[in-house]
Protein backbone atom coordinates (compact mmCIF):
# COMPACT_ATOMS: atom_id res chain seq x y z
CA UNK A 1 0.00 0.00 0.00
CA UNK A 2 2.44 2.43 1.07
CA UNK A 3 4.82 1.71 -2.40
CA UNK A 4 1.73 2.75 -4.37
CA UNK A 5 0.81 5.72 -2.27
CA UNK A 6 4.61 6.89 -2.79
CA UNK A 7 4.61 6.37 -6.54
CA UNK A 8 1.56 8.45 -6.46
CA UNK A 9 2.78 11.06 -4.48
CA UNK A 10 6.00 10.96 -7.33
CA UNK A 11 3.74 11.16 -10.19
CA UNK A 12 1.70 14.02 -8.73
CA UNK A 13 4.61 16.44 -7.96
CA UNK A 14 6.18 14.99 -11.41
CA UNK A 15 3.83 16.45 -12.89
CA UNK A 16 3.46 19.57 -10.55
CA UNK A 17 6.95 20.57 -11.60
CA UNK A 18 5.91 20.40 -15.62
CA UNK A 19 2.93 22.80 -14.84
CA UNK A 20 5.33 25.60 -13.40
CA UNK A 21 7.69 25.65 -16.26
CA UNK A 22 5.02 25.91 -18.34
CA UNK A 23 3.56 28.65 -15.95
CA UNK A 24 6.61 30.82 -16.22
CA UNK A 25 6.14 30.87 -19.79
CA UNK A 26 3.11 32.07 -19.72
CA UNK A 27 4.22 34.76 -17.52
CA UNK A 28 7.56 35.60 -19.73
CA UNK A 29 5.27 35.53 -22.18
CA UNK A 30 2.17 37.70 -20.94
CA UNK A 31 4.98 40.27 -20.13
CA UNK A 32 6.17 40.98 -23.64
CA UNK A 33 2.87 41.23 -24.88
CA UNK A 34 1.94 43.90 -21.90
CA UNK A 35 5.04 45.45 -23.02
CA UNK A 36 3.83 45.81 -26.90
CA UNK A 37 0.25 47.03 -25.86
CA UNK A 38 1.95 49.60 -23.44
CA UNK A 39 4.14 51.05 -26.44
CA UNK A 40 1.26 50.60 -28.77
CA UNK A 41 -1.54 52.61 -26.57
CA UNK A 42 1.57 55.21 -26.40
CA UNK A 43 2.41 55.53 -29.70
CA UNK A 44 -1.47 56.28 -30.38
CA UNK A 45 -1.70 58.32 -27.57
CA UNK A 46 1.13 60.29 -29.40
CA UNK A 47 -1.05 60.84 -32.85
CA UNK A 48 -4.48 60.50 -31.97
CA UNK A 49 -4.71 64.25 -32.64
CA UNK A 50 -2.72 64.33 -35.88
CA UNK A 51 -5.31 63.86 -39.28
CA UNK A 52 -2.59 62.58 -41.43
CA UNK A 53 -1.37 59.80 -38.83
CA UNK A 54 -5.38 58.43 -38.85
CA UNK A 55 -4.38 55.75 -41.34
CA UNK A 56 -1.13 54.73 -39.49
CA UNK A 57 -2.79 55.14 -36.28
CA UNK A 58 -5.45 52.31 -37.25
CA UNK A 59 -2.72 49.79 -38.17
CA UNK A 60 -1.58 50.71 -34.95
CA UNK A 61 -4.65 49.92 -33.22
CA UNK A 62 -5.30 46.71 -35.09
CA UNK A 63 -2.05 45.50 -33.67
CA UNK A 64 -3.40 46.36 -30.42
CA UNK A 65 -6.15 44.36 -30.92
CA UNK A 66 -4.10 41.42 -32.30
CA UNK A 67 -1.68 42.13 -28.60
CA UNK A 68 -5.03 42.02 -26.66
CA UNK A 69 -7.02 38.70 -28.26
CA UNK A 70 -3.17 36.77 -27.83
CA UNK A 71 -3.45 37.87 -24.09
CA UNK A 72 -6.54 36.98 -23.39
CA UNK A 73 -5.63 33.43 -24.64
CA UNK A 74 -2.28 33.67 -22.39
CA UNK A 75 -4.78 34.41 -19.36
CA UNK A 76 -6.86 31.12 -20.47
CA UNK A 77 -3.85 28.93 -20.81
CA UNK A 78 -2.63 29.83 -17.05
CA UNK A 79 -6.56 29.95 -15.77
CA UNK A 80 -6.64 25.75 -17.00
CA UNK A 81 -3.15 24.97 -16.13
CA UNK A 82 -4.25 26.84 -12.22
CA UNK A 83 -7.78 24.14 -12.43
CA UNK A 84 -5.32 21.25 -13.33
CA UNK A 85 -3.17 22.19 -10.57
CA UNK A 86 -6.21 22.63 -7.81
CA UNK A 87 -7.13 18.92 -9.25
CA UNK A 88 -3.59 17.60 -8.68
CA UNK A 89 -3.73 18.81 -4.84
CA UNK A 90 -7.13 18.09 -4.63
CA UNK A 91 -5.65 14.48 -5.53
CA UNK A 92 -2.77 14.78 -3.43
CA UNK A 93 -5.32 15.53 -0.34
CA UNK A 94 -7.02 12.39 -0.94
CA UNK A 95 -3.76 10.46 -1.10
CA UNK A 96 -2.45 12.28 2.18
CA UNK A 97 -5.77 11.87 4.04
CA UNK A 98 -5.73 8.14 3.20
CA UNK A 99 -2.17 7.82 4.41
CA UNK A 100 -3.16 9.21 7.37
CA UNK A 101 -5.96 6.97 8.63
CA UNK A 102 -4.01 4.49 7.43
CA UNK A 103 -1.58 5.13 10.04
CA UNK A 104 -3.98 6.02 12.63
CA UNK A 105 -5.15 2.67 12.39
CA UNK A 106 -1.77 0.84 12.81
CA UNK A 107 -1.07 2.64 15.74
CA UNK A 108 -4.40 2.42 16.84
CA UNK A 109 -4.21 -1.16 16.80
CA UNK A 110 -0.68 -1.55 17.68
CA UNK A 111 -1.57 0.82 21.19
CA UNK A 112 -4.71 -1.78 21.43
CA UNK A 113 -2.40 -5.16 21.75
CA UNK A 114 0.01 -3.20 23.60
CA UNK A 115 -2.08 -2.19 26.06
CA UNK A 116 -3.88 -5.58 26.41
CA UNK A 117 -0.69 -6.99 27.29
CA UNK A 118 0.20 -4.52 29.28
CA UNK A 119 3.48 -3.85 27.68
CA UNK A 120 3.01 0.14 27.62
CA UNK A 121 0.88 0.19 30.72
CA UNK A 122 3.34 -1.04 33.29
CA UNK A 123 6.60 -1.80 30.96
CA UNK A 124 8.67 -1.88 34.24
CA UNK A 125 6.09 -5.23 35.77
CA UNK A 126 6.10 -6.79 32.32
CA UNK A 127 10.33 -6.82 32.27
CA UNK A 128 10.85 -8.11 35.70
CA UNK A 129 7.96 -10.95 35.70
CA UNK A 130 10.28 -12.88 32.90
CA UNK A 131 11.08 -16.00 34.10
CA UNK A 132 14.90 -16.21 33.76
CA UNK A 133 17.77 -13.44 32.57
CA UNK A 134 17.62 -14.51 29.12
CA UNK A 135 14.06 -14.16 29.40
CA UNK A 136 14.00 -10.60 30.39
CA UNK A 137 16.88 -9.89 28.11
CA UNK A 138 14.14 -10.98 24.86
CA UNK A 139 11.64 -8.77 26.59
CA UNK A 140 13.36 -5.47 26.73
CA UNK A 141 14.52 -6.42 22.74
CA UNK A 142 10.44 -6.58 22.01
CA UNK A 143 9.79 -3.84 23.90
CA UNK A 144 12.41 -1.42 22.70
CA UNK A 145 10.86 -2.70 19.24
CA UNK A 146 7.61 -1.71 20.06
CA UNK A 147 8.55 1.64 21.39
CA UNK A 148 10.33 2.89 18.48
CA UNK A 149 7.50 1.33 16.01
CA UNK A 150 5.49 3.59 18.16
CA UNK A 151 7.61 6.41 18.00
CA UNK A 152 8.08 5.84 14.27
CA UNK A 153 4.21 5.46 13.59
CA UNK A 154 3.55 9.24 15.66
CA UNK A 155 6.48 10.99 13.12
CA UNK A 156 4.99 9.72 10.45
CA UNK A 157 1.76 11.03 11.56
CA UNK A 158 2.82 14.35 12.24
CA UNK A 159 4.65 14.49 8.68
CA UNK A 160 1.53 13.10 7.11
CA UNK A 161 -0.02 15.90 8.95
CA UNK A 162 2.14 18.81 8.14
CA UNK A 163 2.12 17.62 4.06
CA UNK A 164 -1.67 17.58 4.33
CA UNK A 165 -1.63 21.39 6.03
CA UNK A 166 0.55 22.52 3.43
CA UNK A 167 -1.38 20.62 0.07
CA UNK A 168 -4.30 22.33 1.87
CA UNK A 169 -3.06 25.72 2.02
CA UNK A 170 -1.61 25.48 -1.19
CA UNK A 171 -4.92 24.60 -2.75
CA UNK A 172 -6.36 27.54 -0.67
CA UNK A 173 -3.23 29.83 -2.85
CA UNK A 174 -4.26 28.04 -6.01
CA UNK A 175 -8.11 28.89 -5.63
CA UNK A 176 -7.48 32.28 -4.62
CA UNK A 177 -5.26 32.85 -8.03
CA UNK A 178 -7.75 31.43 -10.33
CA UNK A 179 -9.88 34.02 -8.94
CA UNK A 180 -7.42 36.92 -10.18
CA UNK A 181 -6.85 35.47 -13.18
CA UNK A 182 -10.32 35.46 -13.73
CA UNK A 183 -11.28 38.98 -12.85
CA UNK A 184 -7.70 40.32 -14.97
CA UNK A 185 -9.41 37.96 -18.00
CA UNK A 186 -12.92 39.73 -17.31
CA UNK A 187 -11.07 43.17 -17.99
CA UNK A 188 -8.73 42.29 -20.83
CA UNK A 189 -12.51 41.36 -22.27
CA UNK A 190 -14.03 44.82 -21.34
CA UNK A 191 -10.65 46.23 -23.06
CA UNK A 192 -11.22 43.76 -26.26
CA UNK A 193 -14.72 45.57 -26.36
CA UNK A 194 -13.50 48.88 -26.37
CA UNK A 195 -10.79 48.85 -28.46
CA UNK A 196 -13.23 47.01 -31.28
CA UNK A 197 -15.31 49.93 -31.05
CA UNK A 198 -12.85 52.22 -31.60
CA UNK A 199 -11.17 49.90 -34.65
CA UNK A 200 -15.15 50.20 -36.21
CA UNK A 201 -15.14 54.15 -35.53
CA UNK A 202 -11.50 54.70 -37.12
CA UNK A 203 -12.30 52.60 -40.39
CA UNK A 204 -15.68 54.03 -40.86
CA UNK A 205 -13.77 57.91 -40.70
CA UNK A 206 -11.46 56.86 -42.86
CA UNK A 207 -13.87 55.10 -45.84
CA UNK A 208 -15.40 58.46 -45.89
CA UNK A 209 -11.59 59.56 -46.58
CA UNK A 210 -10.97 57.15 -49.60
CA UNK A 211 -10.06 59.30 -52.59
CA UNK A 212 -7.48 61.29 -50.17
CA UNK A 213 -6.27 57.53 -49.12
CA UNK A 214 -5.86 56.27 -52.63
CA UNK A 215 -4.00 59.68 -53.35
CA UNK A 216 -1.65 59.43 -50.94
CA UNK A 217 -1.11 55.08 -51.26
CA UNK A 218 -0.38 56.45 -55.16
CA UNK A 219 1.95 58.55 -53.79
CA UNK A 220 3.53 56.48 -51.46
CA UNK A 221 4.33 53.95 -53.75
CA UNK A 222 6.40 56.25 -56.35
CA UNK A 223 8.22 56.65 -53.13
CA UNK A 224 9.04 52.98 -52.66
CA UNK A 225 9.30 52.45 -56.05
CA UNK A 226 12.23 54.86 -56.04
CA UNK A 227 13.49 53.29 -52.71
CA UNK A 228 13.61 49.52 -54.31
CA UNK A 229 14.92 50.88 -57.20
CA UNK A 230 17.81 52.38 -55.70
CA UNK A 231 18.51 49.30 -53.20
CA UNK A 232 18.41 46.80 -56.19
CA UNK A 233 20.73 48.64 -58.17
CA UNK A 234 23.45 48.86 -55.07
CA UNK A 235 22.45 45.15 -54.87
CA UNK A 236 23.99 44.66 -57.85
CA UNK A 237 26.96 46.45 -57.54
CA UNK A 238 27.94 44.47 -54.93
CA UNK A 239 27.52 41.38 -56.33
CA UNK A 240 29.51 42.60 -59.37
CA UNK A 241 32.54 43.46 -56.82
CA UNK A 242 32.22 40.01 -55.27
CA UNK A 243 32.15 38.00 -58.39
CA UNK A 244 35.19 40.55 -59.56
CA UNK A 245 37.29 39.69 -56.19
CA UNK A 246 36.40 35.78 -56.11
CA UNK A 247 37.97 36.00 -59.53
CA UNK A 248 41.18 37.30 -58.18
CA UNK A 249 41.00 35.12 -54.94
CA UNK A 250 40.74 32.08 -57.55
CA UNK A 251 43.45 33.10 -60.11
CA UNK A 252 46.09 34.36 -56.83
CA UNK A 253 45.29 30.85 -54.98
CA UNK A 254 45.59 32.60 -51.63
CA UNK A 255 43.07 34.75 -51.19
CA UNK A 256 41.82 36.11 -48.06
CA UNK A 257 38.72 34.54 -46.83
CA UNK A 258 35.54 36.90 -47.03
CA UNK A 259 35.52 39.21 -43.84
CA UNK A 260 32.04 38.01 -43.08
CA UNK A 261 30.33 34.78 -44.19
CA UNK A 262 26.93 34.81 -45.05
CA UNK A 263 26.79 31.44 -43.32
CA UNK A 264 26.37 32.50 -39.94
CA UNK A 265 23.86 35.13 -40.68
CA UNK A 266 21.90 32.40 -42.40
CA UNK A 267 22.40 29.81 -39.63
CA UNK A 268 19.99 33.11 -37.15
CA UNK A 269 17.21 32.59 -39.03
CA UNK A 270 14.57 33.30 -36.26
CA UNK A 271 16.94 33.87 -34.18
CA UNK A 272 18.34 37.82 -35.06
CA UNK A 273 17.64 40.77 -32.82
CA UNK A 274 15.33 43.50 -33.77
CA UNK A 275 16.87 46.38 -35.43
CA UNK A 276 15.02 48.36 -32.82
CA UNK A 277 14.60 47.75 -28.98
CA UNK A 278 10.69 48.31 -29.04
CA UNK A 279 8.38 48.75 -31.76
CA UNK A 280 5.23 47.39 -33.50
CA UNK A 281 5.03 46.17 -36.47
CA UNK A 282 2.72 47.70 -38.82
CA UNK A 283 3.41 46.82 -41.98
CA UNK A 284 3.55 43.12 -43.35
CA UNK A 285 5.96 41.61 -45.79
CA UNK A 286 4.48 40.38 -49.27
CA UNK A 287 0.94 41.42 -51.21
CA UNK A 288 -1.57 42.59 -48.35
CA UNK A 289 -4.79 43.51 -49.07
CA UNK A 290 -5.20 47.65 -48.22
CA UNK A 291 -6.13 48.52 -44.73
CA UNK A 292 -9.43 50.06 -45.26
CA UNK A 293 -10.41 50.62 -48.68
CA UNK A 294 -11.50 47.40 -50.46
CA UNK A 295 -10.03 45.69 -53.93
CA UNK A 296 -6.85 47.15 -53.53
CA UNK A 297 -3.73 45.25 -52.56
CA UNK A 298 -0.14 46.76 -51.29
CA UNK A 299 2.92 44.66 -51.80
CA UNK A 300 5.42 45.42 -49.20
CA UNK A 301 9.36 44.80 -49.74
CA UNK A 302 9.71 44.52 -46.25
CA UNK A 303 7.80 45.62 -42.98
CA UNK A 304 6.90 48.69 -41.15
CA UNK A 305 8.06 49.11 -37.53
CA UNK A 306 6.25 52.11 -35.97
CA UNK A 307 8.20 53.42 -32.68
CA UNK A 308 9.12 56.55 -30.79
CA UNK A 309 10.94 59.64 -31.58
CA UNK A 310 14.88 59.14 -31.32
CA UNK A 311 14.80 55.18 -30.98
CA UNK A 312 18.22 53.79 -31.83
CA UNK A 313 18.41 51.63 -35.48
CA UNK A 314 21.24 48.58 -34.52
CA UNK A 315 23.33 46.33 -37.15
CA UNK A 316 21.56 42.71 -36.61
CA UNK A 317 24.87 41.50 -37.37
CA UNK A 318 28.19 41.75 -38.09
CA UNK A 319 28.91 43.53 -41.49
CA UNK A 320 30.18 46.22 -43.72
CA UNK A 321 28.27 49.29 -45.09
CA UNK A 322 27.75 48.98 -48.56
CA UNK A 323 25.88 52.13 -48.37
CA UNK A 324 24.22 55.16 -47.32
CA UNK A 325 21.64 57.22 -49.30
CA UNK A 326 19.41 59.85 -49.17
CA UNK A 327 16.04 59.01 -50.85
CA UNK A 328 13.61 61.52 -51.21
CA UNK A 329 10.18 61.00 -48.96
CA UNK A 330 11.79 58.40 -47.11
CA UNK A 331 14.70 59.97 -45.46
CA UNK A 332 18.23 58.08 -45.22
CA UNK A 333 18.76 54.36 -46.66
CA UNK A 334 21.51 52.27 -45.07
CA UNK A 335 22.70 49.02 -46.75
CA UNK A 336 24.68 46.60 -44.62
CA UNK A 337 26.19 43.69 -46.75
CA UNK A 338 26.52 40.32 -44.60
CA UNK A 339 28.53 37.79 -46.97
CA UNK A 340 25.78 36.72 -49.90
CA UNK A 341 23.26 39.16 -47.60
CA UNK A 342 22.09 42.23 -46.88
CA UNK A 343 20.80 44.28 -44.71
CA UNK A 344 18.71 47.48 -44.71
CA UNK A 345 17.28 50.23 -42.66
CA UNK A 346 15.07 52.99 -44.99
CA UNK A 347 13.56 55.94 -43.06
CA UNK A 348 16.36 56.83 -40.63
CA UNK A 349 18.17 60.17 -39.87
CA UNK A 350 21.51 60.99 -37.64
CA UNK A 351 22.96 57.84 -39.58
CA UNK A 352 26.40 57.00 -37.43
CA UNK A 353 27.67 55.04 -40.14
CA UNK A 354 29.97 55.30 -43.43
CA UNK A 355 30.53 53.28 -46.52
CA UNK A 356 32.47 50.59 -46.64
CA UNK A 357 32.83 50.54 -42.63
CA UNK A 358 32.72 47.70 -40.93
CA UNK A 359 30.69 46.68 -37.96
CA UNK A 360 29.23 44.83 -35.34
CA UNK A 361 26.04 43.22 -34.31
CA UNK A 362 24.31 46.26 -32.47
CA UNK A 363 26.54 49.08 -34.09
CA UNK A 364 23.74 51.97 -33.59
CA UNK A 365 23.03 52.90 -37.64
CA UNK A 366 20.86 56.13 -36.92
CA UNK A 367 17.54 56.95 -35.27
CA UNK A 368 14.29 56.48 -36.78
CA UNK A 369 12.84 59.48 -38.88
CA UNK A 370 9.56 61.07 -38.93
CA UNK A 371 7.27 59.71 -42.32
CA UNK A 372 5.98 62.68 -43.75
CA UNK A 373 2.86 60.65 -45.13
CA UNK A 374 1.59 59.86 -42.04
CA UNK A 375 3.56 61.93 -38.86
CA UNK A 376 4.74 59.13 -37.68
CA UNK A 377 8.08 57.12 -36.72
CA UNK A 378 8.43 54.43 -38.61
CA UNK A 379 11.35 51.91 -39.68
CA UNK A 380 10.98 50.67 -43.46
CA UNK A 381 12.77 47.25 -42.62
CA UNK A 382 14.30 44.50 -45.53
CA UNK A 383 16.70 41.88 -45.68
CA UNK A 384 17.41 40.06 -49.04
CA UNK A 385 19.66 37.07 -50.28
CA UNK A 386 21.56 38.95 -53.16
CA UNK A 387 18.94 39.72 -55.64
CA UNK A 388 16.00 37.84 -53.91
CA UNK A 389 14.00 39.62 -50.94
CA UNK A 390 13.19 37.48 -47.94
CA UNK A 391 10.34 38.06 -44.97
CA UNK A 392 12.02 39.78 -42.10
CA UNK A 393 9.39 38.54 -39.95
CA UNK A 394 10.84 35.28 -40.41
CA UNK A 395 14.21 35.95 -39.65
CA UNK A 396 14.16 38.29 -36.53
CA UNK A 397 12.97 37.26 -33.09
CA UNK A 398 9.23 37.16 -32.26
CA UNK A 399 9.25 40.35 -30.34
CA UNK A 400 11.96 42.78 -29.44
Amino acid sequence: MAKYLTIGLLILLSTGLWGQKSRTKLEKERKQILQQIDLTSKLLDQTKEDKKASLSNYKKLLRKVKYREELIANYNQEIRLSEKKIIRNEEKIDVLSVKLQDLKTDLSALLKNSYRSKLLNNPVFFLFSAESLNNLFLRWVYLKKILNLKKEQAQKIKKTNINLKKEKQALKINIEEKKELLAKLAEERESLEEESRAEKQLIAKLRNEESSIKRNLNDSRKKHETLNDEIEKLIKIEMEKAMIAERKRKANEAGKKPAVKSKSFAGNKGKLPWPVKAGVITSNFGIQPHATVSGISEEKKGIGISTEKGTPVYAIADGQVSASVYIPGKNYMVLVKHGEYFSVYSQIENVEVSKNQKIKAGTQIGTVAKDPATNSYELFFQIYKNKTRLNPSKWIKKRP
